[in-house]
């Protein structure tokens, strides 16, 4: 079976932060003339009075979704809100026909794993053959495994160097196509 050259994961640690990893890279390939379509998660909501603590970040303009809702201090559940999770998505999914160079999913996650979230953000942009740069952590790598099938993606250690080689691989492979 062969990799499928436009998907890769990064295989992220649970103890520590991807998007540092995501800001060289999208630096790097802003600085290339790349256009880069996404969203990376920041760990706070530095608005005041925003009860949230996670936000998501527009690569393209830096606009700041806030994506969890408040369930209350005793609650065990998922504190995602699927409704400001699917404006992001419909966001990336409204400039995927654009066909930017590269897609960025901040993670498949939890959301992903339990089919939501923003897995048709992966299937449009593989559709119109634009490339996507996700991360996965430990906790749900078999759930990508099985989602993925025989697409058979790229898993790519955290690594500027390894990330940005696979990025500029897969744009001169896709140019050549």
């Amino acid at each position: 079976m062969t990799s499928d050259y436009r998907l890769a994961a990064i295989a992220a640690d649970e103890k520590g932060s991807i998007e540092p990893l995501f800001d060289i890279i999208l630096a790097s390939l802003r600085d290339e003339g790349r256009t880069v379509v996404g969203f990376i998660q920041r760990g706070a909501c530095n608005d005041p009075g925003c009860p949230e603590t996670t936000v998501m970040e527009d690569v393209e303009t830096g606009e700041r979704i806030p994506i969890m809702q408040s369930l209350g201090p005793s609650s065990q559940s998922c504190q995602l809100d699927p409704d400001k999770l699917a404006r992001v998505t419909a966001s990336v999914l409204s400039r995927l026909p654009a066909l930017p160079d590269i897609a960025v999913v901040n993670r498949f996650g939890r959301a992903e794993a339990d089919g939501g979230g923003m897995r048709a953000v992966f299937e449009t942009a593989l559709e119109l053959d634009v490339p996507v740069l996700t991360a996965v952590n430990e906790d749900y790598r078999s759930a990508w495994t099985a989602y993925v099938g025989a697409l058979s993606p790229v898993l790519l250690p955290a690594s500027p160097v390894a990330v940005l080689a696979w990025c500029r691989d897969t744009l001169e492979h896709s140019r050549a196509r």
